[in-house]
């Protein structure tokens, strides 16, 4: 599937042509030189807000080569080498080709970048 460079900016926070990194998309604006506040970006399909760009997100993930260990209902995987955690999505000084929720990365989580981060999250009950 083509990366469709001048729809990313409307959807998440990448390096847009007003940013000074090397990698930044001269296809478009986003108005944002570093992260975005809250809600700047319209939200997915499934009203999610923010899920491409701004950071990357720490996955409580334990690194694995391949997803073939993975759990089957959802729950982290704890096992592989567990010194190293998973990252996702893109960040906004990232390339274009990195805005996309199925991106993986991996850090030591002792480390701290200004271009990664969290996702704070909460289960909801739907009633009828």
């Amino acid at each position: 599937m083509a990366i469709d460079l001048m729809q990313i900016c409307d959807y998440g926070n990448g390096a847009g042509a007003e940013s000074g990194f090397q990698y930044h998309n001269r296809a478009c604006r986003d108005d944002h030189s570093y992260t975005s506040p809250v809600r700047a970006y319209p939200p997915n399909p499934l009203d999610l807000y923010g899920m491409l760009g701004n950071v990357l997100e720490w996955m409580q993930d334990c690194y694995n080569a391949d997803y073939h260990q993975t759990p089957q209902d959802g729950s982290a995987m704890i096992s592989g080498d567990c010194r190293y955690r998973v990252l996702r999505s893109g960040t906004w000084a990232g390339a274009a080709q990195h805005m996309r929720v199925t991106n993986r990365g991996i850090n030591d989580p002792a480390s701290r970048w200004s271009t990664i981060g969290f996702r704070v999250a909460r289960d909801i009950v739907l009633t009828q």
